[in-house]
């Protein structure tokens, strides 16, 4: 894991000239105190998602399940209206809620990020503010 980190903080580097912020997240949110601290010993800090008080308030999106036969597959439609409907809620799960998206995913024509520019313009009309991880952390 630690050589992944590594690797990919370079990789990162090569390609952005900058350097990466030091958070990761776990793949499928699977982690423990042991790979928290291998990833501690190189100056990680593990960040997951908002999990919320119950799955409704989870701010999961999964918008990687690409079957549109699945009981999990959302359009990114029904994406957007989940996270609106949450920040409408009590706030609790919204506020300092961090969402989970994918750079990618096997979907075709149905990508979720495409509903991005309309869910940051609706949130800040409900006086959201959008930050980054480590504004958030500070």
């Amino acid at each position: 894991m630690q050589e992944q980190l590594k690797r990919t903080a370079g990789l990162f580097e090569l390609v952005t000239g900058k350097r990466m912020a030091r958070f990761w997240r776990a793949p499928y949110g699977e982690h423990n105190e042991e790979i928290r601290q291998w990833a501690a010993e190189l100056g990680y800090r593990h960040i997951g998602w908002t999990h919320g008080r119950s799955a409704d308030e989870s701010l999961d999106t999964m918008d990687w399940v690409s079957d549109t036969t699945s009981s999990a597959y959302r359009s990114a439609s029904e994406i957007l209206q989940r996270l609106l409907r949450i920040a409408d809620g009590n706030g609790a799960a919204a506020n300092g809620g961090i969402v989970l998206m994918h750079l990618g995913s096997e979907r075709r024509g149905d990508e979720a990020y495409q509903m991005l520019p309309q869910l940051i313009h609706e949130l800040r009309a409900k006086e959201y503010e959008i930050v980054t991880v480590s504004q958030l952390l500070n």
